[in-house]
């Protein structure tokens, strides 16, 4: 199918759609039913009335459907609606017993004058099924007759009022009415999928198309009534239906009544060479009934994906695009509690796959990208109850990550794949904090996991870093990896066993994807926090309160709207080296986010929504490692969508606590160098942890390779003067090096030298001298 739906949770709720109607609830628009009515025995001996001859006739009583007059399609219903100031009204109910797959006609042959209006005859009619879950609706204003296609058989009701009903007089012996009902032929118009076709259905009548399934597959139809360019008054009922088995297939009322679309969108699985009817009903009549049909033919769709089972695989293809729109493929696939699965597409040549996921709820959980024409991914199911999970496929080229990335639009006859599942046990490799680890991810769409014990009250930090090309590494468990260094708090009252995963923000992997992992663990016990109020007065960086750490602010976030939030802002100092430790607790329901502003009070260094590992609440945390001294902007706001008016979703009392940890001194590794060289006079110098040849070793730096030594009694120079010696990095076996300094009497003086030399000048960038060259003995 080629029409793309843009966000995965308008899939999941087309697939749980319910019948509703253009501006109201599909239900019947009655008032209050339990009135009793004044037409009875009264009524009929008034003899200045001219009933008309009808063969059921609402006589007495029958306010309620338990009360409604049994009639059979054919027979004529008729009778007089009750007097009424306008605040209670009469109904009348009729019972019929139908067939599904029938068309039901019921036609207003007389109304009297007690109904009339400015806008005409103000009598209303509609039948509804015995749950009140379909109602079609009748209005004289519109035209006298409309037609209805029976779902299910079964007892329905026809019911009439007066249009006025609850708002103004009405009633009384001249609001009189004839209604004549009849089963109407059923003759279906034959179609052949794809077409597009314009009609109108002015009269109240019922449209049936028939068509033939060429192929397995889903047939998907679409009307277009209340949206440009058409623009009528139609409101559609769409409905699949299987004339064999006498069936509903699918059924669906509104695209979207919340957005005002009264359109209607079916999709349902087909079989080659078997036939299905398109029924087109709608929720009233009208006089401007004027639509468009679309139907056509795909291999899947959004609202019917095809289904995927552990150990089997289907084959799919990306077909080329059509009206400007790429090929995606949809596949769900049901999880087990506690289960591992891996998802992996391989193609062919030509073609670049990606995958999407997308949790039973539409919330997205990932994307996975190609390596060599193969991605996948793997997922846990941590829930308690079996859950489905959703996936689709593209060409990487036609589904681009970044927001203003633009389709390829590549596709076509050898754009093939093979998609399938395998259920796989989770190992983790079991570590204790702090975790270095330096690790790889072998395969596309694997994740390397850790398995760590935290104890109670404790937050623990992950990080990972990668140098590989197109390789970001994410970390966190395995049910929520974010790219940013994630905070997870152990909430409970004893230690917990965690298991944490590291992976590739688009799941690849194979040669060459390594990585760094650093996880950390912190108390959030024994701080001895300052406590204050909020003054809410810091609205803003410019007005954020100077707060001295350890702190533990007390306020209340009260936001509006997602651009009036509310935020609290304070200003915290902070020295390279230390490590920023956040986290907020409040009222149940409050919902907060934290961040981090940098020292210019706009770049943000770090966010977290929710911290991992709760219990109860929504409170957020974070972690985060100083590089760079100076002042920083603290940031507390609510979690703010407009579900509420005038109010944020996450307003609610607070507490932010905050600490640092000072950073430890740094302990610098051995220098680099250490090992047996030569120089070009094939002299012997070895370069060990404390000396550089006869030279004791006082400082180095690896980073900036650089180092001081001091002058023993077997050096060259004068014994106790200092020297300072530059190096390149070193490079198949040798390097280069410069003296900068040498018999400097103070430390100072060549640990601070201001000396200039040239690194790429291997000739005379020493000081206007040449380089001198160490190559590594075998």
């Amino acid at each position: 199918m080629r029409a793309r739906i843009a966000l995965m949770a308008s899939l999941l709720a087309a697939l749980m759609v319910l019948t509703t109607a253009c501006g109201e609830p599909d239900q019947n628009p009655v008032g209050d039913t339990g009135v009793e009515n004044d037409v009875g025995t009264d009524a009929e001996s008034d003899t200045s009335v001219d009933w008309p001859e009808v063969d059921v006739w609402a006589n007495g009583r029958n306010g309620t459907a338990g009360a409604a007059m049994p009639f059979t399609p054919g027979q004529s219903v008729g009778g007089a609606i009750g007097s009424s100031s306008g605040t209670i009204h009469d109904e009348h109910y009729f019972a019929v017993t139908l067939q599904a797959g029938t068309v039901f006609e019921f036609e207003f042959t007389t109304i009297g004058p007690g109904f009339d209006s400015p806008e005409g005859p103000y009598a209303m009619a509609f039948l509804s099924d015995q749950i009140d879950s379909i109602s079609r609706n009748l209005f004289s204003w519109e035209g006298p007759k409309r037609q209805v296609f029976i779902l299910e058989t079964g007892t329905y009701y026809l019911g009439v009022l007066d249009g006025r009903a609850g708002e103004q007089a009405h009633g009384g012996t001249q609001s009189y009415y004839a209604i004549e009902t009849r089963l109407v032929e059923v003759a279906p118009q034959a179609l052949s999928a794809p077409i597009e076709l314009a009609d109108e259905i002015n009269d109240g009548s019922v449209r049936i198309y028939s068509v033939v399934a060429d192929q397995d597959g889903v047939l998907v139809a679409e009307t277009l009534a209340w949206r440009e360019p058409v623009e009528s008054d139609l409101d559609t009922v769409l409905i699949g239906w299987d004339p064999a088995a006498k069936e509903v297939l699918a059924y669906n009322d509104d695209i979207d009544e919340q957005d005002e679309n009264y359109d209607s969108l079916v999709v349902f699985e087909v079989e080659a060479g078997e036939t299905y009817w398109l029924v087109i009903d709608s929720y009233a009549n009208t006089s401007i009934g004027d639509y468009e049909f679309y139907v056509e033919m795909a291999d899947d769709h959004p609202y019917a994906p095809r289904t995927l089972t552990p150990g089997t695989s289907l084959q799919g293809d990306i077909g080329a695009a059509r009206d400007g729109e790429p090929d995606s493929d949809y596949f769900v696939f049901t999880a087990q509690p506690g289960q591992n699965v891996r998802v992996e597409v391989a193609a062919t040549a030509e073609m670049q796959p990606s995958i999407q996921i997308y949790d039973d709820w539409g919330v997205y959980l990932g994307n996975a990208r190609s390596v060599d024409n193969r991605a996948a991914l793997e997922f846990a199911h941590e829930g308690t109850e079996e859950a489905e999970y959703f996936f689709i496929v593209d060409d990487q080229r036609n589904a681009p990550t970044e927001p203003t990335g633009t389709s390829e639009n590549v596709g076509g006859a050898n754009f093939g794949y093979t998609i399938g599942v395998e259920a796989r046990e989770r190992s983790a490799q079991a570590a204790s904090f702090p975790l270095s680890e330096q690790g790889s991810i072998a395969d596309v769409g694997e994740i390397a996991r850790f398995t760590l014990s935290v104890e109670p009250n404790h937050i623990v930090q992950l990080k990972v870093s990668s140098e590989a090309a197109n390789f970001v590494p994410f970390a966190g468990l395995l049910s929520s990896m974010g790219k940013a260094p994630i905070a997870y708090i152990n909430t409970g009252a004893e230690a917990k066993v965690v298991t944490f995963g590291v992976r590739d923000e688009f799941y690849r992997g194979g040669q060459g994807y390594d990585f760094s992992a650093e996880f950390n663990v912190f108390s959030l016990t024994g701080i001895d926090y300052n406590a204050i109020e909020d003054p809410a007065t810091n609205t803003a960086v410019a007005s954020a309160q100077a707060v001295d750490l350890p702190i533990a602010i007390s306020g209340t976030l009260a936001g509006t709207t997602p651009s009036a939030v509310g935020a609290d802002f304070f200003k915290l100092s902070l020295e390279r080296g230390e490590t920023l430790i956040v986290h907020s607790s409040g009222d149940e329901y409050t919902d907060m986010i934290v961040r981090l502003l940098a020292p210019d009070g706009t770049t943000k260094l770090i966010e977290n929504d929710y911290y991992l590992g709760q219990t109860v609440g929504y409170y957020s945390a974070f972690v985060f490692d100083v590089v760079e001294s100076g002042d920083y902007t603290l940031v507390i706001e609510p979690f703010c969508e407009e579900l509420f008016e005038g109010a944020c979703a996450g307003n609610g009392a607070y507490v932010l606590s905050a600490f640092a940890i000072e950073a430890p001194e740094e302990q610098e590794a051995d220098i680099e160098l250490v090992g047996s060289w030569e120089n070009e006079n094939n002299d012997l110098v070895t370069i060990t942890a404390t000396h550089w040849g006869p030279e004791a070793i006082i400082s180095h730096s690896n980073a900036e390779r650089w180092v001081v030594t001091q002058n023993t009694a077997d050096s060259a120079g004068v014994e106790g003067l200092f020297n300072k010696i530059v190096w390149t990095p070193v490079l198949e076996g040798a390097f280069h090096y410069c003296w900068i300094e040498s018999d400097r009497l103070a430390l100072e003086d060549a640990q601070n030298s201001e000396a200039v030399y040239d690194a790429t000048d291997l000739v005379t960038g020493c000081l206007g001298e040449e380089w001198k060259r160490l190559t590594i003995l075998e």
